[in-house]
Parts: structure tokens; sequence; C-alpha cells
């Protein structure tokens, strides 16, 4: 087997069709399964998977995560553990991401991507991407998500961590990698950037201009339905959970937060301690002890005007952001 594609739904009943069209219409050379996960739908997404399961029995395998009626869950924390769920069946050589309300629009994109992998024998990239389309969710109005990279590039996994972002419906992985991820830390956070850093590890990113997914923008999404506070708390987790995966990228991830970093010291007492989404992140700050976070989120909500510690990690993380700007300027006018 080739390529495994792994795609995630929860209460999505109307983008089911959709995802798995653009799935089976890709046009290929080698064979390619089809693994879906479902986080417990209660809208009948679970029934219009099974149309199709029924079908292409042989090709599309469901896989279906208990939900208890009546208890609360967290949906990001939810969705990385469907994300990990589908890891433990991947049969292909490689395997790729799709989101239940997003599509591929170029039928040729898996065989594209494939081919350049396949051609990289020395195994210098540990993924593949590609530009994607933002669509708004409730007009279907089609934007550039990556507007000003016109041109095929080749990223070294620590200068991509600095500055960049790919979608994770764009890029192809090497499945060899699977098995070295770091379960215990990232059970519960392995988000876009999460799955993207821990195959980082082992090489760099190739990047295809050709756009050949559309990723859905609904506004209430497990990102875009945050607050900016809420959003910036997260990405701060995300940092020490990076450091701790591997230390040798600290620079990179300071540069990469640096606005988070930001926001934490300078927009001092933005007070969330009644939010209860907050004191949920709070309680998992803890029990991971991530503890640049901690200490930014103290100082934030506290009544210090000063505190060594994070103004300490800002100002090394200013250095970095500033550096590393200095010389992506001075290079870019070469």
């Amino acid at each position: 087997m080739k390529l495994s594609v792994l795609v995630t739904f929860y209460n999505q009943k109307d983008y089911v069709d959709r995802a798995l069209r653009s799935i089976l219409l890709q046009n290929t050379d080698f064979e390619y399964e089809i693994l879906v996960g479902d986080d417990g739908s209660t809208d009948g997404t679970l029934d219009k998977i099974k149309e199709w399961q029924a079908k292409y029995p042989n090709k599309i395998s469901v896989y279906i995560m208990d939900r208890q009626e009546g208890k609360k869950y967290n949906s990001s924390f939810r969705a990385s553990r469907n994300r990990i769920n589908l890891l433990k069946y991947v049969k292909g050589k490689y395997f790729t991401y799709l989101d239940g309300d997003d599509y591929f629009c170029n039928n040729n994109k898996f065989q594209k991507q494939i081919a350049f992998l396949e051609n990289d024998n020395e195994k210098r990239f540990s993924m593949c991407a590609h530009n994607v389309y933002s669509v708004d969710g409730k007009s279907g109005t089609k934007t550039i998500f990556l507007k000003k990279m016109e041109r095929n590039m080749k990223l070294k996994a620590k200068d991509y961590w600095k500055k960049y972002y790919f979608h994770p419906d764009s890029i192809i992985f090497r499945s060899e990698y699977i098995k070295e991820i770091k379960y215990n830390l990232v059970k519960d956070y392995f988000n876009d950037n999460m799955i993207v850093y821990s195959f980082l590890q082992h090489g760099d990113i190739y990047y295809m201009a050709d756009i050949m997914a559309c990723y859905t923008q609904t506004g209430d999404g497990i990102w875009t339905g945050s607050s900016k506070y809420v959003g910036c708390l997260r990405n701060l987790m995300d940092m020490d959970l990076e450091i701790k995966i591997n230390d040798d990228f600290w620079v990179s991830s300071l540069i990469r937060h640096f606005w988070d970093i930001y926001y934490f010291v300078f927009r001092k007492n933005v007070n969330n301690e009644s939010n209860d989404k907050i004191k949920f992140y709070l309680k998992q700050i803890a029990k991971d002890k991530l503890y640049n976070t901690e200490i930014l989120y103290r100082y934030n909500v506290g009544k210090k005007r000063f505190s060594i510690k994070a103004y300490s990690l800002f100002f090394k993380a200013m250095i970095a952001y500033i550096l590393f700007n200095m010389k992506w300027i001075v290079k870019r006018n070469r």
C-alpha cells in the first residue's frame, strides 16, 4: 500500500460527500486506503460515512470514538485523540490527513507529491506540502492561503519552524516516522502544528506552489472559535511541549511564538480566572508541567509590575526574533 488517507469527522454530515469524493477522484498509479475517524457524531454523519463504506468496502475503513452521554469534552483534545487513533491503522508507506469539512481540489495531488517523495532517495524530506485555498464557510469565496509563496521551496526543518505554516490537509508524511512520535507528550495536543513539528524531527519539508486543497473556515472551529487570549495561551502550551520534545529547537520555538509571549507580557491584567475554558487549560498546564506557560500566565493576571522570569523569556525571544528577521531580510535582498 502506497498511501493512507486519514479523514476525521465530528458532526459534519453536510461535508462527508464532498470530502470523500475528492479523495476517490484522485488519479494515481498506486493503491491507497481511506481511514475514517468519527468522533462520536450524533447528527447523521456516521450514516453518511457508512453509505460510502458500503460502496467501497475494500478501500474505506471506519473507526468510531465513544462518547459518554452528558459528559463535557474539550474539542481540541478529542480531535487530537481521533487523529492519533487513526495512526494505529496506517498501512501506507505515506499518509496524509484531511479534516472532514475540507477537500482536495486537484485530482493529481497524490500522484505529484508521492512522485517527489519517491525520488528523494536520501530521505532528506520527511514530508511534502503545497498551497491551499482558504474557503469562507458562509459565502464559499476562495482566497489563496499563502499569497506570497508562488514558487517551490526546499525548507530546512528549523527554518520552517521559525516562520512558516502549511496546512496539514496539504502535507503527505513518511509513515515510517509514526513510531517515533512522542505520544506521552502530544496525545492531547496533536493539532496542526504539533503534527508537522513531530515529523520535522526527521527531515526537512518540501513545498509545492500548486493549490491542491481547500481549507474551509467556518468561524467556529477549534482555533477560529476561540478568543485571542485563549489562542495565545494554547500556543504557549505548544511552545513548552515543543521544547520538551526537542530542546534543540528551542530558539526556533521562541521565534515562532514571540508574539504570543509579547501578548502575555504586555497585555497585563487580562484576568480570565472565571472562564471555565481557562480553568481547564490551567489544570493541563499544571499536569503537563508547562512551566514557561505558567510563568507567563501568572505574570499576566498577577499584580506584579515585574517578573524576572517572564521578562527574561521575553527578551530571549525578542533577540532571537530580531536576529532571525535581520538575516531573512538580508538574504531576501541579495
